[in-house]
């Protein structure tokens, strides 16, 4: 049986695989042949999705159906630090450069 939490990380992890791959609801929706409503839904923990949906789901967002199932934290956090190495890509020397320093700061004021 799935909780409330359970069903909230599965949501969550749906809708940060859909966004890493710039998929719209709608998107996901078409391919998927989910109704849009019910991704919304999924995503936001409010809705509990079936096995066919999950594999449905987990195939367009490219993921094995474990990524979003499973209580691993390591496998979000390699996916938070491959989007921030895509977005890093794209800035500039400069803009580069304040990222290091604006991340410098954050990590002393962490230690504080």
């Amino acid at each position: 049986m799935m909780n409330d939490e359970t069903r909230g990380k599965i949501g969550s992890r749906l809708k940060k695989a859909r966004e890493y791959l710039g998929i719209s609801q709608e998107e996901a929706s078409n391919v998927a042949n989910i109704p849009r409503s019910a991704i919304s839904l999924m995503e936001s923990g409010q809705r509990k999705l079936d096995s066919v949906e999950l594999c449905a789901l987990a195939k367009l967002y490219q993921k094995p159906v474990s990524f979003f199932t499973e209580d691993s934290d390591q496998e979000m956090a390699d996916e938070e630090i491959s989007t921030l190495y895509r977005k890093l890509s794209d800035l500039s020397d400069k803009d580069k450069k304040e990222l290091m320093q604006f991340a410098d700061f954050l990590s002393q004021r962490g230690k504080k």
